[in-house]
């Protein structure tokens, strides 16, 4: 009995059905993401003492073009200078030690670091990754938290006040306008001669201090700070937007034990996800009895605390009850926040350590390939002559099944180019041409 036409092979129903599993569908899913992020617009930023080149607009851009590494795509390079006299051979060895276990912990692997004479470190990486993290991975990681003394953000000049004081100045009687009366003072004569009334220097903070803290201004001033644990400090936030006076260090990197990114699902007001970024910080014993005995004192109050990385406050927060359990959080600053990859470079800077000596950045750079474009030219072009010949010599050989077996290698082709472009946008993934060697082979 005949098999019916129901039960027959429809070959070509099943590769048309393979062809749209292996290469429309991911080649659906990248499409997609390319329209939706805008293709990865670029935006140039810094200037002449900043990081001077193109940044990607959006850390998860995606493009039809997988991201090439530094030996195929060229890139940038920022050159470390040790800001101390006494520096060894050694001690840039320890310092790029460290930097490469804090890049891979905040998983940046692409990125190279060398010694690149003259005690100076360069650090390498295509254009495509987020600069201002690395910056943060390789800056000194000076960590301390210190309490505000006073903050000035161009609107509202905020002191820290001891409770009896306060009830001093609530106490403190105005005077009446009998009394005025009686004392002869002409309301219209106190509104020409009424200065603006001089706001004393808080507890704690020397009357230099003060007056230098009002004539400070963010940015240039920045520069010549002194972060001195052991004394109190006038710096700002990393954005220059408000200037603090910081008492000296109640906790520093010692005291830190371990310190994760964490990630936590909100909702905006629209009712759309989003996911927030901080970092845990992990106290041993001794900072959490500190950390308990500072917070139990500031616990309902506007008093805050400052977590200052070399030098910069990074977030400055107060405390609605007291910490017992040595566990703190900071979502980063108060404009941005943490995203991933910061939240990981901030954690890995600590867990990490200082580096043994002050580095300065001093110039950025363009690179270019590391191959030469002549070499990259010259291989593409073997490429191209020898794919051509095998499939030449399969449609000789194999006339109409050669066809077929030139089918497969396109397929083949396409699913492994899509595949390298979703794996750009997923993991961060950049083409070398040592990759490109063995997708040949």
């Amino acid at each position: 009995m005949a098999p019916s036409s129901t039960s027959r092979n429809r070959p070509v129903r099943t590769i048309i059905t393979f062809i749209i599993l292996t290469l429309l569908i991911p080649f659906g899913i990248l499409t997609a993401g390319v329209l939706t992020s805008g293709g990865g617009e670029t935006t140039e930023v810094g200037g002449e003492d900043d990081l001077d080149f193109f940044l990607e607009d959006d850390q998860d851009h995606v493009r039809f073009i997988p991201a090439t590494a530094l030996d195929l795509g060229g890139g940038a390079q920022i050159v470390l200078q040790p800001s101390g006299d006494n520096v060894t051979d050694e001690v840039v060895a320890e310092a790029i030690d460290v930097i490469r276990l804090r890049l891979n912990a905040a998983q940046l692997w692409n990125v190279e670091v060398e010694d690149i004479g003259d005690h100076q470190i360069g650090v390498s990486t295509a254009n495509d990754e987020d600069w201002f993290v690395i910056a943060s991975v390789v800056n000194n990681g000076n960590f301390r938290i210190r309490p505000v003394l006073a903050q000035d953000n161009g609107w509202e000049t905020t002191i820290v006040i001891p409770d009896e004081d306060e009830d001093e100045i609530d106490d403190a009687e105005e005077p009446t306008e009998t009394q005025d009366a009686e004392e002869g003072i002409d309301d219209e004569a106190i509104e020409e001669t009424e200065e603006e009334p001089v706001i004393p220097p808080p507890p704690g903070v020397s009357q230099d201090l003060w007056d230098t803290f009002g004539e400070f201004t963010c940015g240039a001033g920045i520069e010549a700070l002194v972060d001195d644990p052991n004394i109190s400090i006038i710096t700002c936030d990393n954005w220059g937007m408000t200037k603090f006076i910081l008492g000296p260090e109640v906790i520093g990197n010692a005291e830190i034990s371990v310190a994760r990114a964490a990630s936590q699902t909100g909702f905006m007001q629209d009712g759309s996800e989003v996911t927030f970024w901080a970092v845990d910080l992990y106290l041993d014993e001794p900072g959490t009895q500190v950390l308990a005995t500072i917070t139990t004192q500031l616990a309902g109050t506007e008093d805050q605390l400052a977590l200052v990385m070399d030098g910069a406050v990074l977030d400055a927060t107060s405390f609605p009850e007291p910490i017992t359990d040595g566990e703190l959080r900071t979502w980063g600053d108060q404009f941005t926040g943490f995203t991933e990859n910061s939240a990981r470079a901030f954690a890995a800077q600590l867990n990490y350590g200082i580096l043994p000596t002050q580095f300065t950045s001093g110039t950025t750079e363009d690179i270019s390939a590391t191959l030469g474009t002549t070499n990259i030219q010259h291989g593409l072009l073997a490429g191209i002559i020898g794919l051509a010949l095998g499939l030449a010599f399969l449609l000789w050989r194999y006339r109409a099944l050669g066809l077929v077996a030139v089918a497969a290698l396109a397929v083949a082709g396409g699913l492994a180019y899509t595949a390298l472009a979703l794996a750009s946008w997923w993991t961060g993934y950049q083409l070398s041409l040592a990759d490109v060697a063995a997708l040949i082979v």
